[in-house]
């Protein structure tokens, strides 16, 4: 059996010319498209780690702040020997005591002192942006810290002998635990709030 090859009747310019069109490589529409899908692929991946990436950002911003307060506190001990002491009646204190009453305490004795803290270190970054998101407006101009000191005696020697956090976060605002400052001046996760 024979087989016969037909030919078509298409000069060899025709063919070279076809070759060097299929070698020229995507055409602009098909450019196009290939951008979009790389460009959709990429905002879902960052969409999907957005949430992580400001987490991480936010517990950065939560641990400068603890780091504030240890240093400014170590300051205030180093000058007075002794931690601040908070009146032993709250309501006495200007602010009508309550809880604004204790924050208004702490934000004012380092004030007044001068050891860098400001207002918005006793707020973590995460407390912020979620009362911002789920409290009503007057709530939220009553200030509450993120942080809560612990109370010593007058010792000198008592925040650091006694081995227990100077401040400690007043929820697990990260996720994995409350965080704790401790006197050595490290950053510790609270053992109780893993559970």
């Amino acid at each position: 059996m024979t087989s016969v090859l037909f030919q078509s009747p298409v000069s060899r310019a025709t063919l070279l010319r076809s070759r060097v069109a299929s070698r020229r490589g995507f055409t602009l529409t098909e450019l196009l498209v290939t951008i979009a899908l790389i460009a959709m692929l990429a905002s879902i991946g960052l969409v999907f780690n957005w949430s992580k990436i400001r987490n991480r950002v936010e517990r950065a911003g939560c641990e400068n702040n603890l780091k504030t307060l240890y240093g400014g506190f170590g300051m205030y001990l180093a000058d007075y020997s002794e931690w601040p002491q908070m009146p032993d009646n709250p309501s006495s204190i200007d602010a009508g005591g309550g809880e604004e009453g204790y924050w208004e305490f702490w934000i004012t004795v380092m004030k007044q002192k001068d050891y860098g803290i400001s207002e918005t270190t006793w707020m973590c970054p995460t407390d912020k942006r979620e009362r911002a998101a789920n409290v009503d407006k007057k709530d939220r101009d009553a200030f509450e810290g993120s942080y809560i000191p612990t109370e010593f005696d007058t010792g000198p020697d008592t925040p650091r002998a006694w081995r227990q956090p100077w401040f400690l976060e007043r929820s697990d605002f990260h996720g994995d635990g409350a965080l704790m400052m401790m006197p050595d001046g490290s950053i510790q996760v609270a053992p109780w709030s893993k559970f």
